[in-house]
């Protein structure tokens, strides 16, 4: 059993049901067995912010705060390394690799890039502002103030960031242009973990650019205009060009274990902003290459 070495926080909301901790947590967690949630307030290992334990029988009084540590059965190692690209008393920007989730989900806790971070720079409250997915690698925001935080958020929500990205594809001889302009909107598929088109007021547009091609592959710089779930996954793919080495798109292939010699060839090459306390000009790039 592995066993995050930070807690993770869920607030009481809002309720006029009166409940137990327990039954809070099973209602919230539904997807986690009560015996699990038992098992935990037992041991202790269910806390108050205070640091004291939680009891099985306590009230959940609205607006507490609960800890809790997140558990798998067997954590994979992801077998690359992390670089911090820069540094101050608001943020801090790594280069993330790829199959690294930025935060704890699924089958992964401990081998996250937050997780990694809190360790090697000591930084408790460390918070990322943009997310990527585990298996694109590049450039990462985090908050390190949450005096400062709203502000680092405020760039994305008002499309002040300018990313930019880089991917390989099979080359598709029967796509014509260098330049695409795609807008669309994208919604949670099936199975919950893909996205899909969908009709609506559109939330997702990407500029893509074809750079260069050999023989069998093409070379692109992305622009993303908005964040949307896979977008530039799902965007590729629609364009005829599917990202090299994606097993979601176009076609879902089986769940396997991951194969560390064929990463997406996707990378967050770049993003630059102006920092919203002291006007400057911030630009952060990858070192890393696909």
């Amino acid at each position: 059993m592995a066993k995050s070495d930070f807690p993770s926080v869920v607030a009481v909301s809002n309720t006029n049901k009166k409940r137990t901790v327990f039954e809070f947590l099973c209602s919230r967690f539904h997807k986690i067995p009560q015996s699990v949630w038992q098992r935990r307030l037992e041991s202790g290992s269910v806390l108050y912010e205070d640091g004291n334990p939680a009891g099985m029988q306590d009230i959940a009084e609205t607006g507490i705060k609960i800890f809790y540590y997140k558990e798998v059965e067997k954590e994979t190692i992801i077998p690359f390394k992390e670089k911090i690209l820069y540094a101050d008393e608001h943020i801090l920007v790594a280069d993330k690799p790829h199959f690294l989730p930025v935060i704890p989900a699924g089958k992964y806790v401990n081998e996250t890039l937050l997780n990694r971070l809190k360790k090697s720079t000591g930084i408790d409250d460390i918070v990322p502002v943009n997310r990527l997915d585990r298996e694109t690698a590049g450039v990462v925001l985090f908050s390190i103030n949450k005096d400062s935080r709203d502000a680092y958020y405020s760039l994305f929500r008002e499309r002040l960031v300018n990313k930019s990205y880089k991917a390989i594809s099979v080359k598709n001889t029967s796509v014509n242009g260098n330049k695409w302009r795609i807008e669309n909107r994208l919604v949670q598929g099936d199975p919950w973990f893909r996205m899909r088109c969908s009709d609506g007021e559109i939330n997702a547009v990407s500029n893509i650019n074809l750079d260069k091609c050999d023989t069998s592959l093409c070379w692109f710089t992305l622009h993303p205009e908005t964040g949307q779930k896979h977008q530039l996954r799902v965007h590729m793919a629609l364009l005829g060009n599917p990202i090299l080495n994606d097993r979601f798109y176009p076609v879902l292939f089986p769940d396997e274990s991951d194969d560390f010699s064929k990463p997406l060839k996707l990378l967050a090459d770049k993003i630059s902003f102006k920092d919203p306390l002291t006007g400057k000009l911030h630009e952060f790039r990858t070192e890393q290459h696909l």
